[in-house]
């Protein structure tokens, strides 16, 4: 159904479910994930919305930061310090303004960081990876073939691996 979630202050995950439903983070970094989604996700902190499947009709107010689910995922933050996750499916993550974490996930993932200084995740070490970076475009393959697939990045700064940093 159609549900109003509030944060306590402090860092809060809040769960998404199917349904209009409206989600205030109050103070604190606070992410809406939808992990529990049975298909595709569109979610976007810049309008304040979701647009499309289990986020359809849902409104954020002081959310900072969203996660998908197991499906195809397109998440876009706003203008300040976001964290998008988009886990499994072939993910579309946009940070936009701000210093922005984002995070793919399994799969092939199209990440585009914007505007400040962003960081891509990566759960495994440096070594199980292959990077190729082309004026703003990286990729970034995973070697052992399983799993996380190729990511192609735009506009992101630095990659956090399970072991180093490699900073673009």
């Amino acid at each position: 159904g159609d549900d109003e979630f509030r944060g306590l202050g402090g860092w809060d995950w809040i769960v998404g479910s199917e349904g209009r439903d409206r989600y205030d983070g109050g103070s604190g970094q606070d992410m809406v994930a939808y992990t529990q989604a049975t298909g595709s996700v569109t979610a976007s902190l810049l309008l304040g919305r979701g647009t499309a499947g289990a986020a359809s009709g849902d409104y954020y107010t002081s959310i900072e930061s969203l996660s998908g689910g197991n499906f195809d995922d397109d998440l876009t933050g706003d203008h300040g310090r976001n964290k998008l996750r988009g886990m499994y499916g072939e993910d579309t993550l946009r940070g936009n303004g701000g210093n922005d974490t984002l995070e793919g996930g399994g799969s092939d993932d199209l990440i585009f960081g914007g505007a400040g200084w962003d960081r891509a995740l990566y759960a495994h070490n440096r070594a199980d990876y292959e990077i190729v970076t082309n004026g703003n475009m990286t990729t970034v393959r995973y070697l052992p073939g399983r799993g996380e697939g190729t990511d192609t990045l735009y506009d992101v700064e630095a990659l956090f691996f399970a072991d180093e940093t490699v900073y673009l």
